[in-house]
């Protein structure tokens, strides 16, 4: 048996946390509310850097009910 640390980026969907590997991320950015934008039935999306970002509610892909869209200050 091998064992094997990995760096890993914590995320909350709905009650549930999870683990994505760091060389899986490309980059993290902090969205506020009003910068997500209406996809003609496609969902949502964000602007970043002049790119358009799908945006992907992570408790629907996994199955598990996600809490709405995080209020912050």
């Amino acid at each position: 048996m091998t064992t094997q640390i990995v760096g890993g980026y914590l995320v909350k969907a709905g009650s549930s946390t999870f683990v994505l590997p760091l060389e899986r991320v490309r980059e993290t950015f902090r969205a506020r509310p009003e910068d997500r934008k209406p996809v003609a039935s496609h969902g949502f999306c964000v602007l970043r850097r002049e790119q358009v970002i799908p945006l992907h509610e992570l408790g629907g892909l996994l199955g598990n009910q996600a809490e709405s869209w995080p209020k912050r200050g």
